[in-house]
């Protein structure tokens, strides 16, 4: 395990998680200018690493993307080197969430149980497989406010994953990555005190960016518990740049003694949040001033199955209408409000024989004579044989 836990006296109240003065989020998609990409044969990373464990080798991308050919999202941190992706799953759900006996304190978020994970897929690279989808999720803790959250990726014979800690943003659906190495040990931890493991975890060489990667938004981490700030970052705020999270760059390798198969199931899960957040408008941007107040509800809806023969199945939809009123963020000035209607659609499935995964994301803003409106429409459809397909249409007025 990477290091000694830090948690042994930290005990932190995150019953109620309020983000106070967090009114800016990033944007989530392209403006404009960046209107499309086209579908057919998906590029190839060009910075390909070698792993080795378990008595084979990997060469992997060691990063997660939102498409193939975007900008790398999340760092590679665990490594499973044959492993099925459906025995991490296993293994992870079928623990409680006592962690004193590893050194974590029996408070939230540190006591949490691990689910299915409501979330957008990402793909990663492994050679010889090429694209690859986050066919299971699975999160310790709840969307809203806090989380682990795990992503994983089948890569023939090994399984790839991204770990991290984040944080609802009040009023969103956006979560803030706060910690890469936090959500690698706590799996780690879990998957020792499961008894699955043939070996001691080992560590590869640096394949991502070290000592840091990316950086949390000064906002969110001015909003959090100062207990979690100093866990997260080591420092106290408020702080007025965004603050670098610790990456050492190495992935910690989990060789598996044996392989657990999941329970035989049918669950169903739903959520609605409300937005109520002033934010840089999404796509079809003007200038640098131009902001939305997003208020309305989204309706989360979830459904796995794992059949008898272990098949793995899960869709994820989103969907709802939202009231957008144009605001300037320094004049404080208002505009006639907009609407907006988006929905996403997620699916998996995971069988001896195949993996598939797809997305299809859209967003209308209305009504469509107005000069502010437009629309945005993604794909994404990783899968056997030569059907991966991706594709960003951004359409303004």
């Amino acid at each position: 395990m990477k290091g000694s836990s830090p948690f042994a006296l930290l005990v932190i109240n995150l019953g109620v998680l309020a983000l106070g003065g967090c009114d800016v989020t990033e944007p989530a998609s392209a403006d404009g200018s960046d209107a499309q990409f086209a579908h057919g044969e998906l590029p190839t990373p060009t910075t390909l690493v070698t792993v080795s464990g378990g008595g084979s080798t990997l060469e992997l991308w060691p990063f997660t993307t939102f498409s193939p050919g975007a900008a790398p999202s999340d760092p590679i941190n665990l490594l499973f080197p044959g492993v099925d992706i459906r025995s991490i799953r296993a293994a992870l759900l079928m623990l409680d969430g006592d962690r004193t006996g590893m050194g974590y304190p029996a408070t939230p978020p540190f006591d949490c149980t691990w689910k299915e994970s409501m979330g957008a897929n990402q793909a990663s690279y492994a050679t010889p497989v090429g694209w690859t989808g986050s066919a299971i999720q699975l999160e310790c803790g709840d969307y809203d406010p806090i989380r682990f959250h795990i992503r994983m990726f089948p890569a023939g014979d090994w399984t790839i994953a991204n770990a991290h800690f984040e944080v609802l943003i009040s009023g969103t659906n956006q979560h803030e990555v706060l910690s890469w190495e936090l959500a690698e040990q706590l799996i780690v931890a879990d998957l020792a005190r499961a008894g699955i493991l043939a070996a001691a975890p080992a560590l590869t060489a640096p394949i991502t960016p070290a000592p840091t990667y990316r950086a949390i938004n000064p906002l969110v981490f001015n909003g959090l518990p100062v207990g979690l700030q100093v866990l997260v970052a080591g420092q106290v705020g408020p702080v007025s740049d965004p603050v670098a999270m610790v990456n050492d760059g190495m992935a910690t390798i989990l060789t598996f003694a044996r392989s657990p198969e999941g329970e035989r199931m049918v669950a169903r899960r739903s959520l609605v949040l409300e937005f109520d957040q002033t934010i840089p408008k999404p796509f079809c941007s003007t200038g640098p001033l131009d902001f939305l107040k997003v208020t309305g509800a989204i309706q989360f809806m979830q459904q796995v199955v794992v059949s008898a023969q272990g098949n793995f199945m899960t869709w994820f939809h989103a969907r709802g209408g939202l009231e957008l009123g144009p605001v300037n963020p320094v004049t404080g000035a208002t505009g006639d409000p907009l609407m907006a209607r988006v929905a996403e659609r997620d699916r998996s499935v995971v069988t001896d024989q195949t993996t598939l995964v797809s997305t299809m994301q859209m967003q209308l803003i209305l009504p469509r004579n107005r000069p502010e409106s437009g629309r945005l429409f993604a794909t994404l459809r990783l899968g056997p044989g030569d059907s991966d397909a991706a594709s960003l249409e951004i359409t303004c007025r």
